[in-house]
This record gives structure tokens, sequence and C-alpha cells, in this order.
């Protein structure tokens, strides 16, 4: 049941998104090639986390906005170190879109020479850096030093380079 309610309350967070940078006719256009997408709708009935990824991407998306904006209020910053931590808890492909936005505003911020707001975001980047990195550390490193994860993952020809030291040992056995 939770994720056709994410699935549908996603397709509304899309269509915020799409209507914030195309016009009405467009908008409907991509609703409906979104609403309609075969691996959304496997998404919307699969019981796996995918559609909670999807729903927090497009949230991401959303909150975060443009990331040549300019000035950030406290009141911004706060809550988007608080909604990046957040999302960075709930989703993995959170990590890799907030990196995306963190290399983009560094980047036009650098061009600015607007040094108090890249400090600004040196912080929020470190707050994530943190989150994540105590989620790897207290609950995804365990399964790298699980045998029968390895073995599945060698024999399907995957690649994951954050094994741990006993992990590499053991794939040396193998």
């Amino acid at each position: 049941f939770f994720p056709l309610v994410v699935g549908v309350a996603a397709m509304f967070l899309f269509f915020r998104l799409a209507k914030r940078h195309l016009d009405n006719l467009p908008a409907v256009v991509a609703l409906a090639l979104f609403t309609f997408s075969p691996h959304l709708i496997y998404y919307a009935a699969e019981v796996k986390q995918y559609g909670l990824d999807v729903f927090i991407a497009l949230m991401v998306f959303l909150v975060f906005g443009n990331p040549a904006e300019k000035n950030l209020s406290k009141g911004k910053f706060y809550g988007l170190v608080f909604f990046g931590a957040l999302a960075v808890s709930c989703s993995h492909p959170a990590a890799f879109i907030l990196a995306a936005y963190g290399s983009i505003r560094f980047f036009v911020l650098w061009r600015r020479k607007d040094w108090p707001a890249m400090m600004d975001l040196v912080v929020q980047s470190i707050v994530w850096l943190l989150v994540f990195g105590s989620w790897y550390l207290n609950s995804y490193h365990q399964m790298f030093d699980n045998e029968q994860i390895i073995s599945d993952t060698l024999k399907r020809g995957y690649f994951f380079p954050l094994f741990s030291k006993q992990a590499r040992t053991q794939m040396k056995k193998l």
C-alpha cells in the first residue's frame, strides 16, 4: 500500500516540478509520460524503496530549486541542511542528487566569488556527508562483510568499491 501512495504523491510532485519549468500543455504531456511510464508503474506496485526514491528525488528538486539562486536566507539554509540530511537518510539516490546540486552551486558561487555563501554550502555538504557516513558505518558497511552477498555480487558481475578489508580478503580467496 505504501509504494502506491508514494507513487501517486510523486505524480503531484512531478506536476509541480513540470509547471515550474514548462507551460501548461507541455507540463500535462510530461505528467502523462511520467504517469504511464512502465518503470514508475512497477515501482508503485513493488514492495521496495524505489517509489520512495522517486518521491524523494522529486522533493529534492522542488525544495532545492535553482542551484544558482542568490543569497539564501538563514531559514532556507537551515531548512536545506535539515531536508538534505533527511533525504540522504531515506534514499540512497538523494546522495547523488545532492552531490550534483552542491557541485553546480559550488561552481556558480566560485565564479561569483561569493565566499560566505560558499562556506554555507560547505557546511551543508559536511552535514550531509556526516549523516550519510554514519548510515554507512552503522548499517550498510555490515552488508559488505556478508559472505553470501559478496559471492552473489561477484557471480552477477557487480562491483562494489566500498568493500571492507575483510570482504576484499574474502574476495581474493574466491
